[in-house]
């Protein structure tokens, strides 16, 4: 989005990458639940069955072990997501006439910041974040709506901040 006087851009996600996280943190707190549920009745069946001897003590670890690591893996998986739903609804990119502002507006993420034009080094894509590495700094961000219009302000950015300075 540009405003009236075309010094100010605004990139976030889409509405429909907001929907679509949204969901998905809904269904991995479900699944996670009905996990958790599936191994608390498991846990007192088969402790049922410990308090008659039926299985040796190295299967018991193994089987309580197996039980916990199953929900840390679980558990792991709805932070992941939910560390997606907040990157992906909080994330603003702004470019101005001389500078780069990335910020989450729900918590302050790694990677978000101010970072002038001129002290961008390059641009790098990573496997799932794009970096702005400058010259003190580094910022980072998903991938947001209209990504091939951002890196173009940018580069119109840095190249506007070298011809000023020569």
């Amino acid at each position: 989005m540009k405003t009236k006087s075309d010094d100010l851009a605004v990139f976030t996600h889409s509405v429909i990458y907001r929907t679509v996280a949204f969901f998905i943190v809904g269904l991995a707190v479900f699944f996670y639940l009905k996990q958790f549920k599936f191994v608390s009745r498991f846990y007192r069946e088969f402790f049922s069955q410990v308090q008659t001897g039926m299985h040796s003590p190295a299967y018991v670890i193994a089987i309580k072990t197996s039980l916990i690591l199953g929900l840390i893996a679980g558990f792991l998986v709805v932070c992941l997501t939910i560390y997606t739903l907040v990157d992906v609804w909080g994330l603003k990119i702004i470019v101005t006439e001389c500078s780069i502002i990335v910020l989450n507006t729900l918590v302050p993420f790694p990677g978000t910041g101010e970072m002038p034009c001129s002290e961008i080094v390059e641009m790098r894509k990573g496997a799932f974040r794009f970096r702005l590495v400058g010259e003190k700094s580094v910022l980072s961000f998903s991938g947001v709506d209209r990504i091939d219009r951002l890196f173009f302000l940018i580069s119109e950015c840095k190249r506007r901040s070298r011809s000023k300075g020569k």
